[in-house]
């Protein structure tokens, strides 16, 4: 349950959980030289939207309450499963170009890239670009067994 009001109803047990996350979290980067308020803030969302995207892979996952409840789906026809995705490629389809786009327009408003890059040490020759587009490329891949692994356990999970 991510307390948005698709899929669950905020309960206070849960607003305490958040409440203790979010203080244990204070409390480690207390004793930090520089608190950055904006940097805690963003890691924050990031948290938060993190849960609304498994709350939204779940409903992208198995359909609607109606679905749920052994209504049809618009994917289900002639018996088939409730469930609008048939595997993670697709759910990735779905996702990926909403988290990328969000992504790099977030990055090209804070980063400004155009001013960064051309004068990066990562960007100045050749082997350097090929050794930082291999690191780019292998986060890449590492996210996508990330959001592989999390269907499969919301699969597994939920069933």
């Amino acid at each position: 349950c991510c307390g948005c009001c698709c899929c669950c109803s905020p309960s206070w047990a849960l607003a305490g959980v958040v409440a203790v996350i979010v203080s244990g979290l204070l409390l480690l980067v207390q004793g930090e030289a520089e608190f950055d308020t904006t940097g805690f803030a963003l890691v924050m969302s990031a948290s938060c939207m993190s849960g609304l995207r498994f709350t939204l892979t779940q409903l992208l996952l198995h359909g609607s309450k109606g679905a749920a409840q052994g209504g049809r789906s618009s994917s289900d026809s002639g018996g088939h499963s409730p469930t609008p995705f048939s595997g993670p490629l697709e759910v990735l389809e779905v996702l990926t170009p909403v988290m990328s786009v969000t992504t790099l327009l977030l990055s090209l408003l804070t980063e400004q890239l155009w001013r960064v890059l051309p004068s990066s040490p990562y960007f100045n020759s050749w082997p350097h670009a090929l050794i930082t587009v291999l690191l780019i490329l292998t986060g890449a891949l590492i996210a996508f067994l990330m959001v592989w692994a999390e269907y499969q356990v919301g699969c597994v999970t939920s069933t």
